[in-house]
């Protein structure tokens, strides 16, 4: 409880820096009114225009991954996240919210996600894979996007009975177990000398490939294939074994700092359980949510995107 304390303080500061930072700047932090607190399918709508006004037409319309407000407000590309990572995000969330909230997304904005995550799978590997500058072809891996891949992925073959989204996570699921152990991890050297992939972040486990478990049961949920389940739970029980033990205890040097991260493979552990009946994942899940989670949350549940220090130095005025 001393450390859920200590990191509820830590927000606290962000909150407080973050609005010296904008008087520094010259502004006041804006007042709000009128916020939406009761129309649930309205809050869901905004969110899809955002998604759906994300693109960057100098760049075949892949959608940018990088925003900033202050000092200048501007949207970029990203060398490790822009379509290998962007677009599962968003095809996730529009086509579910197309499906359950009955709302109407414009299929061109389908169609140019569904590029971008295409343009991800385009190399000689079938990883999401990003190009390391616009003008370059797909060549950075980084395994946190297998997440992201998946979820386009599932969301097309559901949704839009995409086969060829089908063919291409068959193909994915494939390659990671031709290039992935749960023992020895990833063959790095054979990857790179197969098909010239380069690394430009490292990530632990739960970071990494661990964050694949849910899109995995949903794509095995909505199309029965079977090899998705496999290697659901090929990771879920390297999870159990290792990261999310019966004490349910937090330790950040073994998770990693993105603790979205950690909340992602916790709730995967939950959809695992509720389509296998296999009660050991949900056990685990229950056990991080009721001790674990303690450590990164706040006192209403809200978990910080990550851990990481965040350097932040004096603004220049524009």
């Amino acid at each position: 409880m001393a450390a859920s304390k200590l990191r509820s303080a830590v927000y606290r500061l962000a909150v407080r820096v973050s609005n010296k930072i904008w008087g520094l700047w010259g502004f006041s932090m804006p007042g709000l009114h009128n916020v939406n607190t009761t129309d649930i399918q309205s809050a869901i709508a905004l969110g899809c225009r955002t998604m759906s006004n994300v693109f960057d037409a100098d760049d075949n319309d892949v959608p940018f991954f990088r925003s900033s407000v202050l000092p200048v407000a501007s949207l970029a590309f990203n060398p490790t996240l822009s379509e290998a990572h962007v677009p599962g995000r968003h095809l996730n969330a529009l086509l579910t919210a197309e499906d359950v909230a009955g709302l109407s997304i414009d299929e061109s904005t389908v169609e140019k996600h569904t590029a971008a995550a295409f343009l991800s799978y385009s190399g000689s590997v079938a990883l999401p894979l990003n190009r390391a500058a616009q003008d370059g072809p797909p060549i950075n891996f980084d395994d946190h996007n297998l997440r992201e891949g998946f979820h386009a992925l599932y969301a097309l073959a559901r949704y839009r009975d995409s086969n060829r989204a089908a063919d291409v996570a068959a193909s994915s699921i494939d390659a990671i177990f031709n290039y992935w152990d749960p023992e020895s991890g990833w063959d790095r050297g054979r990857l790179r000398s197969d098909h010239g992939v380069l690394w430009p972040r490292q990530r632990t486990f739960i970071e990494g490939i661990a964050r694949s478990i849910g899109p995995l049961v949903k794509l095995y949920d909505a199309i029965g294939y079977e090899p998705a389940l496999k290697l659901a739970r090929v990771l879920a029980d390297k999870t159990t074994e290792e990261y999310f033990l019966p004490s349910g205890e937090y330790n950040q040097e073994k998770f990693g700092t993105h603790t979205h991260s950690t909340t992602c493979v916790m709730s995967s552990l939950a959809q695992l359980a509720d389509v296998t009946g296999d009660e050991k994942f949900l056990e685990r899940a229950k056990s991080f949510y009721e001790n674990g989670l303690n450590e990164i949350r706040d006192e209403i549940g809200w978990v910080i995107e990550s851990m990481s220090l965040i350097h932040i130095s004096e603004p220049t005025r524009p």
